[in-house]
Order: structure tokens, then C-alpha cells, then sequence
């Protein structure tokens, strides 16, 4: 089917499916920011969009015109949501029986590195059980907790989640929780059509419990129209198709130096008329983003889940049009992170880098035995991944 389409013909498909999912990334009126370097939230909100879903099942159908983004004000004193309403943009060490891969970087030696976990949580509502019905409609905090864990004891200065469920409330508690403890600023945005889950980066700019001696800033985001920001250093955009896919734009400076995270989960390759198009432009327009950051002078590093293999055609064409690099050796060695709903395994969890950014290192948490087994915590193993940043 059309998903299986080669790199050769990314290009043809990309052309040929303008008319459908054409167009750029476009903004949402409000991300989710929650600071607890006082222990206590300050701002709070979630992406939402009344962008309509367009019917895809007509060959050639062409995409309706999203719904103007919808907001609303929340008499909450920690709870903030925007009524402004931006135009859209012009353009858009390894434990036993765990991998490890490292690299060369190509940076030079006074640069600086920080830490990154980049993990598929596999949201409640759609863990699929044994027994039948979701984990949503069971007892899922207990997995909750053990992932919670696991976050805590990586330690990592930035940690990515996809696949966050947002519309639970007692959920987003218990990770609140856990980012005061910690010390992370949170960044929640949810996806559009009111979806349940969403994306979630948390940022470690001060902890007292921390290993790490890494000073990260937020900082104002380069390459993209300010009105376009959530607050200063954070952005959501949405791909603005049938997938009611988000990206997160987080700026930073690490120890003084900047580099902008743009951190998504793209659409599923399913074998029908309209996915895998759909990806590939979902791929196009995140270069396109790419481009922009790097037009700035600002090196630019892309983490989540990509559902697709290093040649994966959605994936090759990010890392062509974008100018990115992939991990060090993951296109030379077999790993797998993720088992699909439909039984396809799967290297998909990945971190790209352009500019001076480079992944020096990264291994994947767990095994790939308790992966295939379904004994792990998600049906994807969590990213370690370390960075290298100017020089």
C-alpha cells in the first residue's frame, strides 16, 4: 500500500498529496507550562484545537479548512489558558543485557552535554488487556507509579513522553507530583480533536538532589514567530491533519549554550490510502521547522517517536530535507524499542541532530526479551540518550 512507499518516490508521493495534507505546521493558542522551582504550580493549560477532522476515505479528497483554535479562561488561580489566537506560520552506562552505542561527535572538545530520556508511556486507554477493554477501565496506576520510577532513577536533565494522557487529571497529579519533587518544569500539550494523549517534556533547571551539574535555561525560541509561543522557550504546533498530531519547540541554553528540542510522535504507518502520505508530509513540514531553527544559527535536535525505522520513506525524508543525523550506528546495528498493536517490531524511538548538536551515546532501557514478551512497562523501551552541544 501506499505506506510502504519507497525513498525514491517520497518525493512524487509528497507532491502528489498536496492538495490532501498540504500546508504548514500551525500554532496552537496554548501549550501546558507547569514550574516547580517553588514547589508549587504556576501555569498550567493544555493544547486544544477546533481544527474539524477531515474524511479522508475519497481518493483525492481535499482537506476542509480547520475550525479556528479554540479557547477558554479558567477562574483557577494556577491555571492559565490563552485567548490569543497566532496566525499560522509562513512555512512551516548500560546494565546487563542492555545495548549501548556511542559515537564519535563531531563537535568540538569544549562542548557541553546534558542528558535526555525519550519514552513512549503507552497511555492507559489504549493498552489493549488480556481479558479484554483498555487498562483506563482497570487498575493502571500501578504501572504509572513503576514508570514514575523509572524516570526518576535515569535522572536525565530532559526527559521527552509521548503517549501521556493528558485527559486524566489524576494522572497529570501524579506527575506533577513527582516534577516538584524533582525539580523539572513541565510542558504538557495535549493532541488535537481533544485526543486523550498528548506530549509532555520535563526540564531540570534546578534540583538540589540532582547528579547532574548542568545549568539549562529556557530561552526565547529562534526561527519562530514569538506570537507563535506558548511563553518564552516553549511552542506547540500541529501538523493540522487527519492524524491530530503535535509537536512541542522547547529553547534552551545548556551551561550558556543554545539549542532548540523539537519533540513529536508522528502518525502510525498503517497499510492504507492516506498514512503513509500522511507521514510523509508530517516528515516535510518538521523539516521545514528544522530548517527554519537552523536558519537561525541555532542547532536543533528532534527526539520521540517516529514510528518508523531509520528507512522508514517519512523518516528518510526528515533527515534529508532537515540536514539531520541519525544516532551513531543505529542504521548499522539491529535493535528494536517498540512492538506495534499489530506485532511489528519495530527501531522507531530515535533522537536527530543537526548543527553543532550530536548524540555521543544512547542504549535503551530494559531488554529486547522482555520487550517482545510484552513484560515491559510500555510497548516501547525508554531512550537514553546523551547529547554533545556547541564547541
Amino acid at each position: 500500500g501506499a505506506a510502504m512507499v519507497t525513498a525514491d518516490a517520497a518525493n512524487r508521493m509528497v507532491t502528489s498529496f498536496d492538495a490532501q495534507f498540504g500546508g504548514p505546521l500551525l500554532p496552537l493558542p496554548s501549550g501546558g507550562l507547569v514550574r516547580f522551582a517553588d514547589k508549587r504550580a504556576s501555569l498550567l493549560s493544555d493544547a486544544r484545537c477546533g481544527a474539524k477532522r477531515t474524511n479522508l476515505s475519497a481518493p483525492g479528497c481535499a482537506a476542509a479548512a480547520a475550525h479556528p483554535l479554540s479557547s477558554r479562561t479558567s477562574t483557577q488561580d494556577n491555571i492559565h489558558h490563552s485567548n490569543h489566537v497566532a496566525n499560522p506560520m509562513a512555512v512551516m552506562k548500560a546494565a546487563p543485557g542492555v545495548q549501548m552505542f556511542a559515537g564519535t561527535s563531531p563537535l568540538a572538545s569544549c562542548a557541553v552535554t546534558f542528558s535526555i530520556l525519550c519514552w513512549n508511556l503507552l497511555a492507559p486507554p489504549y493498552k489493549r488487556m488480556s481479558g479484554g477493554g483498555r487498562e483506563s477501565e482497570h487498575d493502571w496506576e500501578a504501572r504509572v507509579h513503576a514508570q514514575i520510577e523509572t524516570v526518576g532513577d535515569a535522572d536525565a536533565d530532559v526527559v521527552a513522553l509521548q503517549e501521556f494522557w493528558c485527559a486524566n487529571p489524576k494522572n497529570v497529579d501524579m506527575w506533577q507530583e513527582f516534577a516538584a519533587k524533582h525539580g523539572y518544569t513541565m510542558f504538557i500539550s495535549r493532541r488535537t480533536n481533544s485526543k486523550a494523549d498528548g506530549c509532555c517534556v520535563l526540564i531540570r533547571q534546578a534540583s538540589p538532589n540532582s547528579k547532574s551539574p548542568r545549568r539549562i535555561e529556557l530561552r526565547n525560541l529562534d526561527g519562530i514567530d514569538p506570537e507563535d509561543s506558548t511563553s518564552p522557550g516553549l511552542a506547540t504546533l500541529s501538523y493540522n491533519d487527519w492524524g491530530d498530531r503535535i509537536v512541542q519547540l522547547v529553547g534552551l541554553t545548556v551551561d550558556g549554550a543554545p539549542v532548540t528540542l523539537l519533540h513529536t510522535h508522528l502518525t502510525f504507518p498503517h497499510p492504507s490510502l492516506h498514512d503513509g502520505p500522511m507521514r510523509l508530509h508530517q516528515a516535510r513540514k518538521l523539516a521545514e521547522c528544522v530548517r527554519r531553527v537552523r536558519a537561525a544559527g541555532t542547532p536543533a535536535i528532534v527526539c520521540g517517536d517516529l514510528n518508523g525505522d531509520h528507512d522508514d520513506p517519512a523518516v528518510s525524508l526528515l533527515l534529508r530535507r532537515g540536514g539531520m543525523r541519525l544516532m551513531p550506528n543505529a542504521a548499522d546495528e539491529a535493535w528494536a524499542s517498540h512492538v506495534a498493536h499489530n506485532g511489528r517490531v519495530m527501531a522507531c524511538d530515535m533522537a536527530l541532530t543537526s548543527g553543532d548538536c550530536a548524540v555521543e551515546s544512547w542504549r535503551l532501557g530494559g531488554t529486547e526479551a522482555e520487550l517482545l514478551a510484552r513484560r515491559s512497562l510500555s510497548d516501547h523501551r525508554p531512550l537514553h540518550i546523551t547529547v554533545s552541544v556547541g564547541g
